[in-house]
Formats: C-alpha cells, structure tokens, sequence
C-alpha cells in the first residue's frame, strides 16, 4: 500500500520528538515490504531529513530573513499538490487541517497528547492547536493513540468513539546505542531530569523538594536538553543554595544515553505525559527510574520503576533517599529495567500501524 506523509513536523522541529517517529515508520518501511511511504517537500531543518532518500525536492534550510516563513508557503502548496498523487492512505504529521477540504483518500491520525487541553493556562490563547486537533481527529477515518491513557483523555475531551482509536506505543529513541562503548561526560555522582521543565512537569517543585538531598548527598542535578537555564531559573537555584548543584547540558543521542546510563537516578516527575519517551530510554539503560504516578507513566513503566505521588514531596524524597541508599540492589533493578524496556521498539510499532492502516482500508 501507498501512505504519504507529510511535510509538518519535519518543518516545524529540527530534532527529537514527533519526528523521530515518523523517520522511523518511513525507515522501517523503506526497509521491509507492505507499505510503500512518500513524503516530499521543500524546505526542513530537521536532522532526519538530511539524508531521506524520499525526499524527492531538494533540502533547503533557506538561512535568511523570512526564509523559513517562505519554506513553509512552498511546503504547503507541494502538499496540496501531493494530494492530488495516487496514495490509499494519507497519515499527516501534526494537526493542521489544510488538507480537509480536498482529500479523497482515507485519513490516518497520530493523536501524542491533550496537554492543550488539561493545561489551557499554559498556551496563547490564539494557539491553533486544539481547535485544529478536533477538526482532524473528528475527520480521520482512524485515530493512533501513543497510549491508552491518552485514548482516555481523546475520548473525555474530545467525545471521539473509542472503536475509531487503537493504541501503539512510542519505542526507544537510544536502542541502537551500544551502551559498553559509553562513557562518563560528568564526573562527579548526579540526579537526572530530561527535557521541558514548563509548569506541567514539575520541574521547581521536585527541586526546592530535594535541595536538602543535593546538599547533604553532595549530589549535582543534571538537566539534560530544553535550552539554557533562565535568569528567573537562576536566581531560584540560588535562593534555595544549590546553584553550584544545577547543571544544564545539551545532549546528542549518545551523550544522553551516558548520562542515563551514569545517573544515581532518573526523575520524571511530571504531572502530565502523552506518552513519556524518556522513561523507556532511562529504564533501557538501566537507570533506576522514578516516575510520577499520573497520565501514561504507570503505563509505560509498569511494574519496573519507582512511583511518586508528585504532589507530595516526602513520596519523592522516601524514593531518592531508597534509590540511594546502601540496601537498594541497582544491579538487580537494572536487569528487569532492562528486560521491560526491550518491549518497546520500532519495528512493533511500525507493524502495529500497518494493521490501523489495514483496519482503514477495510483489508
């Protein structure tokens, strides 16, 4: 079967992310028979795209004023125009509805999260997101949830039929890792945070929670990605004294994967995830993982990491201090981390969509 994706998220993020999913449903798919993918646009600065054989235009990441303003123009029209192209299945990379009025062909949609619409505060209130994410998920003729606990929350605010969705999991973004050739990027004993640290993933919270532990434990707290701390950040850190404590550090794949495979621990102690990548790519490398117990965390942990009631912080304080305690069997966690996160992987997550794209198309 034929599916286009495309240009969206590929135009909109350089790395990580929804991207990585769909670069790799294309990869697996250029490598295995049953789907045939196409995707074809102008303009990208994404690092998946650099070498996609699908590309069919050439890559033009248009380093000028009003460049990228005009890439996404070009990218728009070449989708209108693929529309018109011989495909059985249209799956779309994000929510932007330009594509309704002139499809024909069945409609797939990837549904990651409804962060918009528990936590409106948090957006512009002109934000296009929520209003576009109704209108397609209304329109597709399947819905991919990346969890059964976002399913829930699709059905609770959206009021979309629970026949209409299937769940397939997200996989480990760091599998192709080899985890013996890593090596320490930081020498001295640290805590692990991955990604955003907005209001939703209890980022301030979790730290003036543990300022004791860092303090007495002589612990750093590395914070991997999300940009540069803020001065409002800083000034935080410093009122609680542990600003010499709190690191920052972009990451690639393989310096990430140190760092999960290096930490005392990982804490994720967000109060909402779609799905919640960086808990199977801690727990593939052994780390001895806390989640909160909210959304889909439960779900993609299972019984194989360490759970908090994120509002209270003696539940996150009692889980660091056993982690670090001298009667915690790392090795024994390790290995059952280990195991359960091999259940998540691309390939099952590129076999499971061909059978909603089958389920689609009546086959």
């Amino acid at each position: 079967m034929k599916v286009f994706y495309d240009h969206q998220i590929f135009t909109n993020q350089i790395f990580g992310g929804i991207s990585r999913i769909y670069w790799e449903l294309m990869d697996y798919y250029l490598r295995n028979e049953g789907v045939e993918p196409d995707c074809d646009f102008f303009y990208s600065r994404n690092f998946y795209m650099l070498n996609n054989p699908l590309i069919k235009s050439s890559y033009h990441p248009l380093r000028f004023k009003g460049g990228a303003r005009l890439g996404i123009k070009i990218n728009e029209w070449l989708a209108k125009r693929a529309l018109k192209k011989d495909f059985d299945l249209f799956h779309p990379t994000y929510y932007d509805p330009y594509f309704l009025e002139k499809l024909t062909s069945p409609l797939v949609m990837t549904v990651y999260d409804m962060t918009h619409e528990k936590y409106p505060n948090l957006f512009s209130g002109d934000d296009p997101t929520p209003s576009n994410k109704k209108r397609t998920l209304e329109a597709a003729d399947r819905i991919i949830s990346i969890s059964h606990s976002t399913k829930k929350d699709v059905i609770e605010f959206l009021g979309i039929p629970e026949e209409k969705i299937d769940v397939i999991h997200l996989a480990n973004s760091l599998s192709s890792i080899d985890e013996t050739k890593l090596k320490r990027v930081h020498d001295r004993p640290y805590l692990l945070f991955v990604g955003g640290r907005r209001t939703y993933k209890n980022f301030d919270y979790t730290v003036e929670t543990l300022k004791d532990t860092l303090i007495d434990r002589e612990l750093d707290y590395i914070c991997a990605g999300s940009g540069s701390f803020s001065e409002e950040e800083k000034k935080f850190f410093k009122k609680l004294g542990i600003e010499k404590r709190m690191i920052q550090m972009d990451v690639d794949d393989e310096k990430l994967a140190s760092l999960y495979k290096y930490c005392e621990c990982f804490i994720f102690p967000s109060l909402y995830e779609g799905f919640g990548l960086p808990a199977i790519e801690s727990m593939s490398f052994g780390a001895p993982t806390i989640l909160s117990d909210r959304s889909s965390l439960p779900e993609v942990g299972g019984d194989f990491a360490l759970y908090i009631n994120p509002e209270d912080a003696q539940s996150l304080i009692n889980k660091v201090e056993n982690v670090l305690s001298s009667h915690f069997n790392k090795e024994e966690f390790s290995k059952k981390a280990k195991s359960w996160a091999n259940n998540f992987s691309w390939e099952k997550m590129a076999i499971e969509t061909v059978k909603t794209y089958e389920r689609t198309l009546n086959l």
